[in-house]
């Protein structure tokens, strides 16, 4: 009996062993290290053995494993032991290396966050800064460096306005006070520049709804201020030319009587009567208010003109040929046109016109001598030329570039240079018309005329005229 419960246990015991074999061999590597699974897999296989060996009363090898009995004893202990050990130890490594995963997944996920954020900002394309309530700086964005300067940590008082104590009247002063958005404009140097800046403050407030920070964003309005200064500037053009359109077409119509009757007295009053000069004084005067007329007329673009294909250099040659010719003055006139062959569709006595009005301009900004230059070419107008004049259509256009070296304009009297009766002569020297006059001619021909000067480096007019295809 006792024979038969001992070859039990050996059977129980070979069989165990082979099948706990067998499981450790699947235990995965995210249970247990390999080095100590193989470890703890010797260890079952070695007692599986001498159970299997004991069930075949396998002399030879029980023998053998007799001899080591004593350490047989104690290895499986020891095995199980360094078993769970590793088990548990590598749980912990496995956990401290998942949460160290996770860490830094989630310190990856933060900085994506971040770096998306200052991608959002940096695309706003506006400068961001946040003061405390002591009108500290604590962080400001690239554009916002750019346009004030890196001050981070100062005083904005101090750094941006050069002052020692806080501005009363400034939108962050007020938006901290009551709470408010609050709007200013101010000016910054960027480069050599002066550009128009728009500040707009808001409050930062905590969970608790307490007021903690300002958040300042400032955007860069000068392109936006000049396409407002252009639009304005077009749209009084065009109603100064509504004006004097109306007046100049009533005026016409009395004038036509005044001719008239002037006419009729003329022709019954004779030579030799005292009045017959006061009849030939006005009917002078006349002569000389039908040409104003015509001017208004024409600035208004309610003349009527004959355009037709015509080459643009013959009109630029009969237009200098009729240039006229200063007393006791050097003025060199230079032509540099283009070998390509600019073909338009212009009135070519208008377009002579407007180059008349321009030399005789040159003339008197050079009363002591100098040059002319008259030059062509070929110019496509795209959106730069556009944006920079607030007006424009996109083709291939006749550019006449009319330059002279004189005494040049200021920037306000540019500005206004091709408004109707303004001028920088003495009372009673000119009417301002010439301009005005060029300014509707290049209007009804669809194109464009521009002034560029500098004072004391000359002036230089570019007309613009529409290329055509049309033979001339």
């Amino acid at each position: 009996m006792h024979e038969i419960a001992v070859s039990f246990f050996d059977v129980v015991s070979a069989v165990g062993f082979t099948l706990a074999v067998a499981v450790a061999l699947r235990i995965p590597s995210e249970v247990i290290a390999p080095v100590s699974r193989f470890l703890f897999v010797f260890a079952l296989a070695i007692y599986a053995v001498v159970g299997v060996a004991n069930v075949l009363e396998h002399a030879h090898i029980t023998d053998y494993f007799d001899r080591y009995e004593d350490y047989l004893e104690i290895l499986f202990p020891l095995t199980f032991t360094y078993f769970l050990y590793s088990v548990i130890t590598h749980q912990e490594l496995d956990r401290r290396k998942k949460a160290e995963m996770a860490l830094n997944a989630a310190l990856k996920k933060a900085e994506d966050a971040k770096a998306r954020s200052d991608s959002v900002i940096e695309a706003i394309g506006d400068g961001i800064c946040i003061l405390n309530s002591d009108f500290r700086v604590l962080y400001q964005n690239r554009i916002h460096e750019d346009f004030m300067g890196q001050h981070s940590g100062e005083f904005c008082y101090n750094a941006f306005r050069n002052r020692d104590c806080k501005c009363e009247n400034c939108s962050l002063t007020l938006s901290l006070n009551d709470g408010g958005v609050h709007m200013m404009e101010r000016t910054a140097m960027k480069g050599d520049q002066i550009r128009d800046l728009e500040v707009t403050t808001s409050p930062l407030r905590d969970s608790a709804g307490r007021i903690i920070a300002g958040i300042e964003v400032v955007r860069d309005v000068t392109e936006r201020k000049k396409f407002e200064d252009q639009l304005m500037q077009i749209r009084k053009m065009e109603a100064i030319g509504q004006l004097a359109g109306g007046i100049a077409h009533d005026f016409n119509n009395i004038l036509t009587a005044v001719t008239g009757y002037g006419s009729i007295l003329q022709n019954e009053v004779k030579d030799h009567e005292p009045l017959r000069h006061y009849v030939d004084l006005i009917l002078e005067a006349s002569k000389k208010l039908k040409k104003l007329t015509l001017g208004l007329l024409t600035f208004s673009r309610k003349q009527m003109i004959h355009p037709k294909s015509v080459a643009l250099h013959n009109i630029i040659r009969n237009a200098v040929r009729l240039f006229p010719q200063p007393m006791g003055t050097a003025i060199d006139v230079k032509t540099e046109l283009t070998d390509e062959a600019l073909t338009v569709m212009a009135d070519s006595d208008q377009i002579e016109e407007v180059l008349l009005g321009l030399a005789a301009n040159a003339y008197e900004a050079m009363p002591d001598g100098g040059r002319l230059t008259l030059k062509t070419g070929r110019y496509e107008m795209d959106d730069a030329f556009i944006k920079q004049h607030g007006y424009g259509t996109h083709g291939s256009f006749a550019v006449i570039t009319v330059t002279d070296s004189g005494i040049g304009m200021d920037e306000q009297t540019t500005e206004n240079v091709f408004q109707p009766f303004f001028s920088t002569k003495e009372t009673g020297e000119g009417t301002g018309l010439s301009l005005a006059i060029a300014y509707g001619i290049m209007k009804q021909h669809n194109g464009y005329i521009t002034a560029e000067s500098t004072p004391g480096k000359g002036t230089a007019f570019k007309i613009f005229l529409p290329l055509t295809d049309a033979d001339a």
